[in-house]
């Protein structure tokens, strides 16, 4: 119940294709079910249910086009700055189809090179628009 409710707004608000929306809220599950089976210690550190870094990069976890069209190019950069390691930034462009010059090999160029690509995508769907 609680995974379809997830589903559905990040299908509604996000802009999610289904198959993303549904992944992102299988993940949201798991870290609620995690969150709710920690000891309550009133000394717990509030960030002890979140993902550590060993877990998997979830390409899905805001949509750089969406991100982008609501709150703006510099608010699409600094979520592309929250993102550390040029894998991670590579599995979010294949993973939201967007693309990227091949041998690009430092972080910042390839965060600059995302939102380009997100920038191109919102150009074309206003001058379909049009």
């Amino acid at each position: 119940m609680l995974r379809n409710r997830f589903r559905d707004v990040f299908v509604a608000e996000a802009g999610l294709k289904q198959a993303g929306a549904t992944r992102l809220a299988n993940r949201c599950v798991e870290l609620v079910n995690e969150c709710n089976t920690q000891p309550n210690d009133a000394d717990a550190e509030p960030a002890q249910c979140l993902p550590t870094r060993g877990r998997a990069f979830d390409p899905y976890i805001f949509g750089a086009v969406a991100v982008l069209m609501r709150e703006g190019r510099n608010r699409l950069l600094a979520r592309l700055e929250e993102i550390t390691t040029i894998e991670d930034l590579r599995l979010l462009a294949r993973a939201q189809s967007l693309s990227i010059p091949l041998g690009i090999s430092r972080v910042d160029e390839m965060r600059l090179a995302l939102l380009e690509s997100a920038e191109r995508r919102v150009a074309h769907r206003r001058a379909s628009a049009s």
